[in-house]
């Protein structure tokens, strides 16, 4: 009798430890690898995650480069063999593209794209945001699936959702109605997680909390631990209904609001919007003397006094290279110098300005000044013949461009890139010769129309009337071309518009080159115009090396590019 005794009151222990254990337990979240993978750096994150002894990991999705390309599983899937607990994954953009990446997900993974499961207390959903850019585009069977979900686990003590894109960002920055966040609150959400964004933010919004995590080897910006840009992982411990999280970096723990979504946003706009530089020529005759207008927008509670760096190389001249500035919160600095070319245009001048923000922090803004580039087309009677070809006469005759810089304003590495402009009344004409010494590891997998082109070795190009609508093309060694045509003004995408564009490549033994004839009409021009506003670029995926005719690549960078329609009668 009492032996029994003693095994009853050892299985109650038993239990009892049992549900304390469920309880009481630690997760990792691994952050994104894709977007340019640094594998050594992604080994080490994981390798410390695996020292740590979680009882599961739970990623955020964009594991691998390409999820279409099943050699590209490979070797992330092996360093992940060395966690000895279960690994749940989230499917991210470069993970998933369509159904069959989908299946291969599935199927290199153990899961589904989206699927919930249990560990004590807690239940976790995920998501899977991975093809769609917002809530209102998720497939209805996923959200009737995760409505479903959440009413039957209402009840548990915790639940934590996970998808890639952090579709929350923008609401709680701009203070947007989310269908999503209502569903969270009624339904008891304890905490939300994404990745995409390779930087940490975290915010607490009706309760909910919701993490941004970083990257633990995916490409990102310069380093910075105040912006939480650095590689990382997410260390969480649940106690009964609590969850605390610690961001580590390689055997560094941070606070968990080292930067808010606010903070973010802000390091955002700095970069893009509140520090703006413009050229234009006050003299005709004198195109190589440039007016510079600088103008910096205070969006901090105090004021700003720092200097105005300009950092030039031999090729340009500017006569006051420090500027010092006061500017009081909510004003915008309007500030003008000048620069002369005398050689060739790239490297760029550098704007350097220190912007204090925040919690004591700061953001180092490093940037080419936006310099206005202008070239011009010249007027034949006749469009050469689209044949993969281009002869000495045409290219004698041609504008040409051949000087190209990186993103950073650098002249770029890229080998040799040739670009030639020629038009009549009705048609432009461009041809581009891009050498490569070997034509062996030219990447030209897509061959059909508005397939995925600009993954492969490419020219894109950006063509518009009045920086407003805009034509996006890109081709490659294939012939293949993928385009549509935005209206920025409208805010509308039109992926289906094609544009009646007649191509030709050709491959050479060191280089491989295209030639395409473009209708003006198609582009939106007519007889009048005169100037058409430009940028392209040509990308070469095996290095991810870019050479840019402006050094950036986004829509607005058209209005710093300048293709003029020279008229020989005139």
């Amino acid at each position: 009798m009492r032996n029994f005794k003693i095994i009853i009151i050892f299985i109650i222990l038993l239990l009892t430890f049992t549900l304390i254990a469920e309880d009481n337990f630690h997760f990792a979240i691994l952050g994104d690898r894709t977007g340019g993978a640094d594998q050594e750096a992604f080994e080490l994150v994981v390798k410390e995650m695996s020292n740590l002894r979680p009882d599961f990991v739970v990623t955020v999705g964009d594991l691998v480069e390409d999820g279409r390309i099943l050699s590209d599983w490979d070797v992330p899937m092996e360093t992940m063999k060395i966690f000895e607990c279960p690994v749940y994954y989230i499917p991210g953009n470069h993970d998933i593209y369509d159904e069959a990446s989908a299946k291969t997900f599935t199927e290199k993974t153990g899961n589904d794209p989206y699927y919930s499961f249990d560990y004590g207390n807690t239940h976790f959903i995920i998501l899977d945001n991975s093809t769609v850019s917002n809530y209102d585009e998720m497939d209805e069977i996923q959200i009737e699936w995760f409505t479903e979900d959440l009413q039957m686990n209402k009840d548990k003590t915790n639940i934590y959702v996970f998808m890639h894109k952090p579709f929350w960002a923008n609401a709680v920055a701009e203070g947007n109605e989310d269908f999503m966040h209502d569903l969270f609150k009624e339904y008891n959400v304890d905490a939300v997680f994404t990745g995409h964004w390779h930087q940490y933010a975290y915010n607490e919004i009706d309760g909910i909390e919701y993490y941004l995590v970083g990257s633990s080897g995916g490409g990102m910006p310069a380093e910075n631990d105040e912006l939480g840009i650095f590689y990382q992982y997410l260390w969480c411990k649940v106690e009964a209904d609590k969850i605390h999280t610690s961001l580590i970096k390689s055997g560094n723990m941070f606070a968990k609001d080292l930067v808010t979504i606010e903070e973010e946003q802000l390091s955002y706009n700095i970069r893009k919007k509140f520090i703006q530089t413009k050229s234009r020529t006050e003299d005709d005759s004198k195109p190589d003397e440039l007016n510079i207008e600088i103008s910096i927008y205070n969006d901090t509670e105090k004021t700003i006094n720092e200097n105005i760096e300009i950092l030039i190389k031999e090729n340009w001249i500017v006569y006051e290279s420090v500027i010092p500035v006061s500017i009081q919160p909510g004003d915008t600095l309007k500030t003008e110098l000048i620069i002369i070319k005398q050689g060739n245009f790239f490297p760029l001048p550098i704007l350097k300005f220190v912007y204090p923000f925040g919690r004591e922090k700061q953001f180092i803004y490093e940037k080419p000044l936006n310099i206005t580039r202008i070239i011009q087309s010249t007027e034949v009677k006749k469009i050469p013949e689209i044949d993969g070809m281009i002869t000495k006469k045409e290219k004698k005759g041609a504008f040409v461009v051949d000087e190209f810089g990186d993103e950073e304003g650098e002249l770029s590495n890229l080998d040799k890139t040739q670009v030639f402009f020629l038009h009549n009344d009705e048609f432009l004409y461009i041809a581009t010769i891009c050498t490569e010494e070997n034509t062996d590891s030219l990447k030209a997998d897509f061959t059909g129309r508005d397939e995925d082109v600009y993954y492969d070795d490419s020219m894109g190009f950006l063509l518009s009337a009045d920086g407003n609508v805009i034509y996006q093309f890109y081709v490659n060694p294939n012939e293949a071309i993928w385009d549509m045509r935005t209206d920025l003004k409208e805010n509308k995408y039109d992926k289906e518009w094609n544009g009646n564009f007649e191509v030709q490549t050709r491959i050479f033994d060191n280089s491989w080159m295209v030639e395409i004839k473009i209708p003006l009409n198609e582009i939106g021009f007519n007889e009048d115009t005169k100037e058409m506003k430009i940028n392209f670029r040509r990308y070469r995926p095996y290095d991810e090396k870019a050479a840019f005719f402006i050094p950036e690549w986004r829509y607005n960078s058209v209005n710093s590019g300048k293709l003029r329609l020279e008229n020989q009668n005139e």
